[in-house]
């Protein structure tokens, strides 16, 4: 079998931009042009640094070179003479090529070049503005100690029939393009039939975790929190199906494509960027891709002060909204901008806080609340932060850390009053109130609550699954299955397990075994906490029960306890604040006989 040639070579590909336009205009006058630009340009500069032309094809080249390094030298050259040649000609008329630069395999056939290193470089071309020359990072890395020269990081771009993202950068120069650009994206098309999960009749988008361009460990914060705050507040449109952050950052240490994420997470639209500080400049790239059509929808770079970071958030989620094609009909568009006006300083201190609070233990929140503390002192009118408070007070009380008890109760009622009172339009207030009255045995005003919350962030999969516990505690089975389902279906990718293990009680209550088994199951193969590990168990030895075995319900019981050691019957009287205290005597009367300690 004869062996392909194949070998490493600098590829540039180079192409007239609007030839025929030009030509059109005035055919023999262009392509007078076009032959002098080349014989007295193109050629003697090829021959210079000692390349070759591999392909033409009318006003395209195909040019092979030995060395990144000329074959850059070359692109300069040839895009600077051409600003020079031009320099008398009617703009309208001028001759100007795109250009793109990368260094990979490439197979040869004649004198033609075939395979992925020139499929990169043509696609790189195709991205540049007239002028210009985009280049691969393997270029990149080639010249930037050899050629003194700057470069614009527009980041990772996906391109039709290459395997990967291709990290893509602009050579900055005098005349060399605008600079600025946003890049198009060319993806494989996502199909329905591949969906993890049937599409929603809404308009379905995801955000996925923007990149940290430089590197910088000491971003991830500021880059985490700009995506989070997108998510939030597109989820707060009844028009839109938003994937709730935390399944959309399982991809933060992945490479995926546009198609394998909208797949994954059963949606149309995808968002992706990228974020490069130094100093106190900021650059942000971002894209809206339809997965479904493989096609660019918008995109846009920022270049702005660290200080405009949130006017180029509200920016960006304006803009998506609008190229899905929506009209903001879910109350007063000012929804896309919630905390405008908070300092840099404390939108940071506060997401320090809330990563704590999503991993609670005494600890935790007690750091959480020191820095939330701090935060209030700063800047009192915050809504967000408000909220965060109330919820901490009652979660300490609720793990047995607070001091004083009732005190920090009092605090939790403050908080989210006052909370409530700032933004009775912000879904957190009522959610936290909705919690409140729960545990005050107040099911009326908490259903009242988590209705109104519900309706304002309709895609905030935590607020949608805190309606699941709030209907179970009060007895209406049917809404708390209703509304876990809804939760789940926002995080396919990560799992609320108290979401999951409510739905699957409630599934149980009204009978349906087979649901509810597979919920439990599903929260043992994850990565729960030992708690909710030893509740599923639980709860599976009530279903095997239910079917009459008893020997594998008493396994069940057994599993539970070495899971968690001190779980008791009486957590099901103290931990589910039921609104009938007898409703669970059933499965209090079963565990008694499994031999599940009082």
């Amino acid at each position: 079998m004869q062996r392909e040639n194949r070998r490493l070579a600098a590829i540039v590909v180079a192409d007239v931009a609007g030839f025929s336009r030009l030509v059109g205009l005035d055919e023999e006058g262009t392509l007078a042009a076009f032959r002098a630009h080349r014989a007295e340009l193109i050629q003697p500069m090829l021959e210079r640094h000692g390349g070759r032309i591999a392909n033409t094809a009318g006003d395209s080249f195909l040019l092979e070179f030995p060395s990144a390094v000329e074959a850059t030298r070359c692109a300069l050259a040839v895009q600077t003479g051409l600003r020079e040649r031009n320099g008398e000609v009617d703009e309208d008329r001028r001759i100007t090529m795109r250009m793109g630069i990368n260094v990979g395999d490439v197979i040869a056939e004649g004198d033609d070049l075939l395979g992925d290193g020139v499929n990169v470089a043509a696609r790189l071309e195709s991205l540049a503005e007239p002028g210009g020359i985009f280049i691969s990072r393997s270029t990149r890395d080639q010249i930037r100690d050899r050629l003194e020269l700057d470069f614009e990081d527009l980041g990772e771009v996906e391109v039709k029939n290459i395997a990967r993202p291709v990290r893509v950068f602009n050579i900055l120069f005098e005349g060399g393009g605008k600079q600025g650009k946003s890049l198009p994206t060319d993806v494989e098309s996502a199909a329905p039939e591949r969906m993890a999960q049937p599409l929603p009749t809404r308009p379905s988008v995801a955000v996925l975790p923007f990149d940290n361009i430089n590197q910088d460990e000491s971003q991830a914060t500021l880059i985490k929190g700009l995506s989070g705050d997108i998510i939030f507040a597109l989820s707060r449109l009844t028009e839109l199906f938003v994937i709730d952050q935390m399944s959309s950052e399982t991809y933060a240490n992945e490479a995926v494509t546009v198609r394998q994420a909208a797949e994954d997470l059963g949606v149309r639209y995808i968002v992706k960027g990228g974020l490069e500080r130094g100093g106190d400049r900021l650059r942000v790239t971002v894209q809206l891709i339809d997965a479904l059509e493989g096609e660019h929808v918008w995109s846009q770079r920022y270049e702005r002060t660290i200080e405009d970071l949130f006017a180029v958030r509200d920016d960006i989620t304006r803009r998506v909204v609008a190229a899905i094609g929506l009209q903001i009909g879910s109350g007063d568009p000012s929804i896309l901008a919630d905390n405008q006006d908070i300092s840099l300083e404390s939108w940071l201190l506060m997401r320090e806080a809330a990563e704590f609070a999503n991993e609670p233990s005494p600890d935790n929140l007690h750091r959480a609340r020191m820095i939330l503390e701090r935060v209030v002192s700063m800047e009192p009118d915050l809504v967000d932060v408000r909220v965060w408070l109330s919820v901490i007070h009652r979660l300490e009380v609720q793990m047995g850390s607070s001091e004083d008890p009732a005190e920090s109760m009092r605090m939790a009622w403050r908080e989210a009053r006052k909370a409530r009172e700032l933004g009775p339009d912000h879904p957190g207030p009522h959610t936290a109130l909705c919690n409140l009255y729960v545990m005050d045995g107040d099911y009326d005003q908490g259903v009242a609550a988590i209705k109104r919350a519900v309706e304002l962030a309709p895609s905030d999969a935590p607020i949608v699954g805190t309606g699941t516990l709030t209907y179970f505690y009060a007895g209406d089975y049917e809404a708390a299955v209703k509304h876990g389902r809804i939760a789940m279906r926002l995080m396919p990718r990560s799992y609320l397990h108290w979401v999951m293990q409510y739905t699957a009680m409630a599934l149980q209550v009204l009978g349906d075994m087979g649901e509810a088994e597979t919920l439990y199951r599903k929260i043992l193969a994850t990565d729960a906490s030992p708690h909710w590990q030893g509740r599923a168990l639980q709860q599976l030895a009530l279903v095997e029960a239910d079917r009459g075995n008893d020997t594998a319900a008493r396994r069940y019981i057994a599993e539970a306890l070495a899971a968690v050691p001190d779980l008791c019957q009486s957590m099901l009287r103290t931990g589910m604040p039921m609104r009938d205290p007898t409703a669970l005597d059933p499965w209090i009367e079963t565990l008694d006989r499994l031999g599940l300690p009082k």
